[in-house]
């Protein structure tokens, strides 16, 4: 059954277990899959995790460079109090 493929909780039902630990202690060498198989598995779930945070990240960053870009084209970029304007004879300070 364990090379057919059938999972531990049914197989311990079927033997008669009266839990899936019993089973996994007793047959659990012989269940497909192993130590180099497990640790690939980990490392790749790992990789995943660790790019979506990045780009997770990256996407926050950008976000605060639009909002301050923002602001920065939302505020005056000049001061006109104290500006004289001239035109010919008449002159005027804006204040």
């Amino acid at each position: 059954m364990i090379a057919a493929g059938v999972n531990a909780k049914a197989l311990a039902t079927y033997m008669g277990h009266a839990s899936v630990t019993i089973t996994l202690d007793r047959y659990g060498h012989l269940m497909p899959g192993n130590e180099n198989e497990a640790a690939a598995l980990l490392d790749a779930y790992l990789i995943r995790a660790d790019t979506q945070a990045r780009v997770a990240h990256s996407t926050r960053k950008e976000a605060e460079a639009r909002r301050q870009l923002l602001r920065r084209r939302a505020a005056p970029s000049t001061s006109w109090k104290g500006v004289v304007i001239s035109s010919g004879s008449d002159r005027d300070t804006l204040t």
